[in-house]
């Protein structure tokens, strides 16, 4: 296994040694990727995502691949839950 490390630092300038892993490959059975899709979701209360989780206590919006741009002008994308 790849014991691969990193230092990082904290809000304090602490620093700390974080293992870090390479990512998975898109088409492992692992990577949950679904590929790029700008969608809203509603997932119902109870819903159960994979079988021993627990169910959903409320009712979540989803908001997937939402465009965020930064102040340097370049759009990053990410999922939104809302409860």
């Amino acid at each position: 296994m790849n014991k691969r490390t990193m230092i990082l630092h904290d809000k304090y300038g602490k620093e700390m040694t974080v293992p870090v892993r390479n990512a998975l490959p898109l088409d492992s059975p692992c990577a949950r990727y679904t590929g790029f899709r700008q969608e809203t979701l509603l997932l119902k209360k109870g819903s159960i995502r994979l079988k021993g989780y627990m169910p959903l206590p409320c009712d979540i919006i989803l908001e997937r691949d939402v465009p965020i741009t930064l102040r340097d002008s370049i759009t990053i994308f990410g999922h939104f839950f809302v409860a």
